[in-house]
This record gives C-alpha cells, sequence and structure tokens, in this order.
C-alpha cells in the first residue's frame, strides 16, 4: 500500500500520480517512543520513486548531545543528519543541532520572492531582507534604500564606491569625512546681499549656537564680517555693493545624542 498527499487531501492504496506533493512508498507508521518515521524512500513534489534518501521524523525525542527536542526531522541515505529541529525553548535549527540564537541556519540559505525577518523579544524588526534584495535594521520598511538602519552603526572606516567615469573598469573610492560631532553644513556663494538664508529645516534640526560660518571674499581688498545670527539667517556687516563672497557654514545636528569619543 502507499501513502500520497496532494493538494487535495491524504489517500491510501490510491493510485500513482505525478503531481503529488508528497508521496510515502510504505505506510508512515506511529509508535509508542512518540515516533512518526518515514522509513522508506520519500519525493517531495515529484512522482519519482528512485530517490535513496530517508526522512524521519521524532517527536519528543533527544538528540545526539541528550537534548530533548520536542520536533526533528533527519534525513540521509546513510547516516541520518538533522534537516530542521526545535528545542524546549523554541530555538529553531536548519542543518544543525546547535541552536544558537531563535533561527539558526547552517550552511547555504537561499531566499526567493519572499522576505525574511527576525525579531527578538526587544525589537520586532531586528532584520529585514525584502522580497528585492533590500535590507533593513530595526525596521520593516527599507524606506527605499538597498540597506537601511532605523538608529546608528559603527565602522572602521565609511566610503562610497563608484564606477570610474574616465577609467573603465575602474573604481573610484572616497572616505567620509570624520569629526567629533554630528554636524551639518551649507555652502554657497553670497553677492550684494547683507543675509544668508539657512535651510529652513535647520530650525529644528541643529543647534543654534553650534552654528559656525566661514567666509571667503572674493576681492580680497573687500573683506565682509559676520554682523549676527538670528532667526535662521546670517547677517553680513558692510556695505551691500562691497559684498561678494564664498560661505561655508556648519552646524550641530540637536535631533541626535552627542557623539561620545571616548568610549
Amino acid at each position: 500500500m502507499a501513502t500520497f498527499i496532494d493538494q487535495t487531501g491524504i489517500f491510501a492504496g490510491a493510485e500513482v500520480k505525478s503531481d503529488h506533493v508528497l508521496r510515502i512508498i510504505n505506510p508512515l507508521s506511529y509508535n509508542s517512543d512518540s515516533k512518526l518515521a518515514f522509513s522508506s524512500s520519500v519525493s517531495f513534489g515529484t512522482g519519482s520513486t528512485t530517490g535513496a534518501e530517508k526522512v524521519l521524523i521524532l517527536l519528543n525525542t533527544q538528540d545526539k548531545n541528550n537534548s530533548i527536542k520536542p520536533f526533528r526531522i533527519l534525513s540521509g541515505s546513510l547516516a541520518l543528519s538533522p534537516v530542521l529541529e526545535a528545542d524546549i525553548g523554541g530555538n529553531v535549527s536548519v542543518g544543525t543541532s546547535t541552536a544558537i540564537s531563535k533561527f539558526t541556519v547552517f550552511g547555504n540559505s537561499a531566499l526567493v520572492a519572499s522576505t525574511f525577518n527576525v525579531g527578538s523579544d526587544v525589537v520586532a524588526n531586528s532584520l529585514f531582507i525584502s522580497s528585492s534584495g533590500q535590507i533593513a535594521v530595526k525596521s520593516s520598511n527599507p524606506s527605499g534604500f538597498d540597506f537601511y538602519v532605523s538608529g546608528s552603526f559603527g565602522a572602521i572606516t565609511k566610503s562610497f564606491l563608484i564606477a570610474h567615469q574616465s577609467q573603465p573598469g575602474k573604481k573610484l573610492q572616497y572616505g567620509v569625512l570624520e569629526g567629533p560631532e554630528h554636524s551639518v553644513f551649507y555652502r554657497g556663494k553670497s553677492k550684494h546681499s547683507h543675509t544668508i538664508e539657512l535651510p529652513s529645516e535647520w530650525e529644528w534640526l541643529v543647534d543654534a549656537d553650534t552654528i559656525t560660518v566661514q567666509l571667503t571674499p572674493v576681492h580680497p581688498t573687500k573683506q565682509p564680517s559676520i554682523l549676527r545670527i538670528e532667526n535662521n539667517v546670517v547677517h553680513l556687516a558692510g556695505a551691500e555693493k562691497d559684498i561678494d563672497c564664498h560661505f561655508v557654514i556648519h552646524a550641530e545636528r540637536k535631533d541626535v545624542p552627542k557623539i561620545e569619543t571616548i568610549v
């Protein structure tokens, strides 16, 4: 007798069909040791019965390390190897008997046209991978980025890497400017104007007391100077017709904690 499972149900002694999801050549057995065993050749998603692999499903048994496992799937033609296991703590392991976290995979893994989400007791979405390969940390929304972190991250160095436009086959790598603060900048030119209006978002983004301004005159004999900074505007001193300069303005963000430079 053969047992078949397809999309519509379970059949015992049914005729062989090529679209069976699971085919067991001999009937499955359930014994007093709480072992549900497929002791004969088993094929998944095919009508073939020539596979030499054997599958063993074990309920409430001990592994080789004498650890109780409520659920285990083993396979192999000679020595049975772990396929999927769950321990009494709710940890799940694939390809290994040792679960070092809630979900452990030993070996290669692939996700196709799906999503992958790992959470914890503190953060619901510790790691999220979308079906298009976008990765988010502490968020389930990559926000349009290939890699998005809802929080902070650290690195020895940070750089961008892009194709080199004048040397085919080469890449251009620039490093990120480092400093002891989370700062932003605004640069440009001012001509015949006593004021430099700062970006509107600076009103809530930066600490106004940290704003610094560097002025470089186009004509060395006509040196502009800073009169005051208020209401998100830099006011310059001097005759308006004489003002012609480049500027670079920096400020420290106030929406995030200050950097601890020694940790």
